[in-house]
């Protein structure tokens, strides 16, 4: 496993090999590998639609996401896209979905209290254990855990921890490090 994909986030097919599709995630242009039936298929359409909407992240740990269709729930983690949301609802390709927990919109971040949201943010992740490859509270990476926790918080942060210390400002000494 090099990477999790979590409910929501967009992805490219870039070739099929048997069983398994080689993708590319939209947010980070992280490419793996995954089995076809792992993941709804949108049109056209629906991609530039999703794409496109004002971001919104489950801000839960873990909560249940209801498909009122077929009255079905299903776990998602913190962090998982919640496209056009309002309400608590959204729909995805005729499907209507209901999310009766706490949502994150990073457009609405307050600048002046950008570090203390990301403390708060990542006290959040207390105690989950590591996963290599891993973006949730059940197993996660440090480069993983740095990415999530900026992307509820407004800021789209590359997946690895070398290609992320390319990001940002460059500092001269230690003393001048801070939070974020």
């Amino acid at each position: 496993m090099v990477t999790q994909i979590l409910f929501g986030e967009l992805l490219v097919v870039e070739e099929h090999y048997q069983k398994w599709e080689r993708i590319r995630l939209e947010s980070d242009g992280y490419e793996g590998w995954i089995n076809p039936m792992q993941y709804l298929k949108l049109t056209e359409n629906a991609f530039k639609e999703i794409a496109n909407a004002e971001k919104a992240y489950s801000y839960e740990l873990v909560q249940l996401l209801i498909n009122k269709n077929d009255n079905i729930l299903m776990p998602v983690v913190i962090g998982s896209s919640l496209p056009n949301i309002s309400n608590g609802s959204f729909k995805l390709n005729g499907i209507e979905y209901q999310y009766p927990g706490e949502i994150r919109f990073p457009g609405n971040i307050i600048k002046e209290k950008f570090r203390e949201d990301l403390i708060t943010t990542a006290k959040l992740f207390l105690h989950s254990p590591y996963l290599w490859g891993g973006r949730t509270p059940f197993g996660i990476d440090c480069s993983g855990l740095t990415q999530i926790i900026y992307k509820l918080n407004g800021m789209q942060l590359h997946r690895d921890a070398s290609q992320q210390a390319t990001q940002g400002e460059t500092i001269s000494f230690l003393k001048e490090a801070k939070e974020g």
